[in-house]
């Protein structure tokens, strides 16, 4: 388990495709990221995750596509 707090504050979209790219070499890995807003990676097709809306410490909801 890999985990990313605000991912996309830190890493500009080029070093986030790379990262991500890594990640997907690696089966099995399951990763968790947090962030104020979607990465930019998030239009890749070829991914498949799952967003969930915390709000003030809950999980209100799976986060709409």
């Amino acid at each position: 388990v890999l985990a990313f707090d605000d991912l996309p504050s830190e890493l500009d979209h080029t070093h986030q495709q790379r990262v991500v790219a890594y990640l997907q070499r690696r089966p099995g890995v399951q990763v968790l990221v947090t962030a104020t807003e979607l990465p930019m990676f998030w239009t890749d097709p070829r991914l498949d995750p799952t967003v969930f809306h915390v709000e003030h410490g809950d999980v209100v909801a799976p986060a709409p596509r």
